[in-house]
């Protein structure tokens, strides 16, 4: 009979340290988790930062590219509108000049044409 209480005991006691192993395993295997779930969080979090930087990177390339754009259809409007006063500018100097000397078309045009040729 002790012999049997012995056998029961070591076995009990077997059964202890098992379970003292597996709860000891089972807490590395859940720390080993937490651990592997936090660096996944950051690489995430990293991957979204990132992301977030090429397309913040796009969205200021193409407002460049949009004010390139329209910086050049302004210089182009500014460059016809030189143009268009540049061809005009002779027409209002007679104009100003008929007025101010009180001159005829004939005469205020002759002036501004030998203004003009020099």
């Amino acid at each position: 009979m002790s012999e049997v209480l012995r056998e029961l005991r070591e076995i009990d006691e077997l059964i202890r340290r098992m379970e003292e192993e597996a709860r000891a395993e089972a807490k590395r295997i859940l720390k080993l988790a937490k651990e592997n779930a936090e660096k996944e969080r950051l690489a995430i979090l990293r991957n979204a930062e990132e992301e977030a930087r090429r397309v913040k990177e796009r969205i200021i390339e193409e407002a460049r590219r949009r004010a390139k754009s329209i910086m050049s259809d302004y210089l182009e409007r500014a460059e016809r509108l030189k143009e268009y006063v540049r061809k005009r500018e002779p027409y209002l100097i007679k104009k100003v000049v008929m007025e101010i000397l009180n001159i005829g078309d004939v005469d205020a045009e002759t002036i501004v044409r030998r203004y003009f040729e020099d």
